[in-house]
């Protein structure tokens, strides 16, 4: 695992005042949060999900709660875990917050609450009423999304890592170094990996398997125009990539970073499209792995979602 810490030493007043009342603040925040949430889902009858939201909060919770009231034995905790990371810098801090915010945003609010809910009470939405897709939403969603994602890879590397901001691009892999190359590589295997999902779907349907359909895919596609369709597909390859392979992969490992890809996606809602993610996700790792630069695996993800939102917008019209 690359979690290092090198370069300067922490700062000569560790866990300073307004980085603890500041986290109190955050921790009070996230608490009356998730109290309105539990509490409107309890309204509804929806007890498993509110359990869910609740659960999903308290990493978060505790990560703030503890910085405020006990931050030594917090930095000790987490030294085990993490040798390099020494949250008496309160930059090292900030980095720790930020991560720990995408991951509550992604895998706490999203993943645990839809699970609970599709157990619960399938096909409804944890906001309650109809949910409706619109390209501004999905775009102002997928803006939301890039800040989750590219955040806490630049916070940690400047603060955690000690490289300067300029060095980012290259801690991420992100180089012009035999850029051609890594391009057209990865936009051939995402289509030479289009082509074999195509032949397996295809031979499952001859054998008589029905396969479950991507509805939210289909929803995507049906509110996007062209544009739109192209915009997100940019958008989600370069901040995805960036986060599950520039800065994950490194160091968690190509099948951990996977099965985390994979999981933030639980809102396609069938165990097919979770198995086909996942594939992506090793398949993505290992284009990084193998040309050492992320340029390669982004070109992947965007041919790959380019063309199935394409395939998808021009199958509804």
């Amino acid at each position: 695992m690359e979690w290092t810490h090198a370069g300067e030493a922490p700062p000569t007043t560790p866990y300073p005042a307004y980085a603890r009342v500041l986290a109190a603040v955050v921790a009070l925040a996230v608490t009356l949060f998730t109290a309105d949430v539990a509490l409107a889902l309890l309204a509804r009858g929806l007890g498993l999900t509110a359990a869910a939201a609740v659960l999903g909060a308290l990493p978060l919770l505790a990560l703030f709660a503890l910085y405020a009231i006990a931050p030594r034995a917090l930095t000790a905790g987490v030294k085990r875990v993490a040798p390099g990371v020494d949250l008496a810098d309160e930059g090292a801090f900030f980095a720790v917050a930020l991560l720990a915010t995408a991951l509550y945003a992604i895998y706490g609010l999203s993943v645990l609450i839809e699970s609970a809910l599709f157990i619960e009470a399938p096909g409804a939405s944890p906001l309650g009423g109809e949910v409706t897709l619109s390209s501004d939403a999905l775009l102002m969603g997928l803006v939301l999304n890039g800040v989750l994602l590219l955040a806490p890879p630049l916070a940690w590397i400047v603060f955690v890592n000690r490289r300067r901001v300029d060095e980012v691009p290259a801690a991420l892999d992100l180089t012009t170094r035999k850029l051609g190359v890594s391009l057209a590589l990865g936009a051939g295997t995402a289509v030479a990996v289009i082509v074999a999902f195509a032949l397996v779907v295809t031979a499952l349907l001859a054998a008589g398997v029905v396969l479950p359909e991507n509805e939210q895919a289909v929803a995507i596609a049906r509110a996007l125009s062209i544009p739109a369709a192209l915009a997100v597909a940019v958008g989600s390859s370069v901040t995805e990539e960036v986060f599950y392979r520039g800065f994950l992969l490194k160091r968690v490992g190509i099948l951990a970073q996977a099965a985390l890809f994979a999981v933030a996606h639980v809102s396609y809602g069938n165990l097919v499209q979770l198995v086909v993610t996942f594939a992506l996700g090793v398949v993505f790792a290992l284009l990084v792995r193998r040309t050492g630069n992320l340029m390669a695996p982004i070109a992947a993800h965007f041919t790959f979602n380019a063309i199935m939102l394409l395939a998808e917008r021009f199958a509804t019209t």
